[in-house]
């Protein structure tokens, strides 16, 4: 179903078997903001279907577009693929007002941002996003907490959490930003020739602290080397600070040994999480256990492993999965 004019903007829809309105899970892929597309979401598409969701994977821009001008281009894609399903919910069976985003890593971010752009005219449910970039700024790309305190991207917090984009001999927050401007996220030059100038600064997080978030779980890969789960840590911690309205909105998931795409909603528990999160967010019933076939296929043909962790026996604000070995 196209959204849009461009070839990117379009989305593949997966209904349950009612006809009466459902809610609707928008799922972004993930692929840096130069890869992927809507197909990339089908097992995810497939699950929310058969746990009595309207799944869509939603196509997006990418860097390589002459259109692009950085994420807010993605983000734009992003909101105009929400208000669609909302001006067509009768026909999609969407219930308008029972609406939840999902992403993977790039998708996490775009995910985020939309529902921020949203937040203060039409808000969605809820968000959930699997090791999402929280920031593009490299001070805070890959922080480290410390004596209580959270500190900028150092030689340091790169030993701590190594990275696949910095390494601890640079000058990691200048490796980041010539990495990250790299690959078109601040935007381009020169007609879109060239990319945005490796000086660039980018705000603290990909969102506006001041325009609050509904109800957003995150679940990330303590071994992440391309999103850290400080970054996300630190991001749920910092944004349930600064709003007291939502605090304590943003809940942190963490899955001990995990590597960037394992874990999360590449675990039967880490969807189960995502499920019963959902559920106490939108109308959802009991969860179906046949769904978890649609997904652990998508990771297969991704060549992810799959892996067992245990669930914690009591939910909290910054919960963690350990690895069952």
């Amino acid at each position: 179903v196209a959204y849009g004019p461009h070839p990117r903007q379009d989305m593949e829809v997966f209904r349950p078997p009612t006809n009466e309105s459902r809610p609707c899970l928008l799922y972004f892929h993930g692929g840096a903001f130069l890869l992927g597309g809507r197909d990339l979401g089908r097992g995810t598409g497939s699950w929310a279907a058969q746990n009595g969701m309207v799944g869509i994977s939603v196509g997006y821009a990418l860097g390589g577009d002459r259109r692009w001008q950085g994420t807010q281009t993605a983000v734009d894609d992003a909101v105009a693929a929400v208000e669609f399903v909302r001006d067509r919910a009768p026909q999609l069976g969407v219930d308008a007002s029972q609406i939840v985003l999902m992403g993977d890593s790039a998708g996490g971010a775009v995910a985020l941002m939309t529902a921020s752009a949203l937040a203060k005219r039409a808000p969605v449910a809820a968000v959930v996003c699997s090791w999402p970039m929280c920031t593009f700024d490299t001070r805070y790309y890959v922080p480290m907490k410390k004596f209580g305190k959270w500190h900028e991207t150092s030689k340091e917090s790169i030993l701590k959490s190594p990275s696949l984009l910095a390494r601890p001999s640079d000058n990691p927050q200048a490796a980041l930003q010539r990495v990250l401007a790299d690959i078109g996220l601040y935007g381009r030059r020169a007609g879109g020739w060239l990319t945005a100038h490796p000086l660039y600064r980018a705000d603290k997080f990909v969102v506006d602290a001041r325009a609050p978030l509904p109800p957003t779980l995150l679940l990330c890969a303590e071994d992440d080397k391309i999103t850290p789960c400080a970054q996300q840590i630190m991001f749920a911690e910092v944004m349930n600070q600064f709003d007291r309205r939502s605090r304590n909105n943003i809940r942190c998931a963490s899955f001990e040994g995990a590597e960037h795409g394992e874990g999360a909603m590449y675990s039967a528990e880490g969807r189960r999480d995502a499920f019963h999160f959902l559920q106490q967010r939108v109308r959802l019933r009991e969860y179906n256990p046949d769904s978890e076939a649609a997904v652990e296929a998508q990771a297969r043909a991704l060549g992810i492993a799959s892996r067992k962790f245990r669930r914690p026996r009591l939910p909290a604000l910054a919960a963690r999965y350990k690895a069952v070995r």
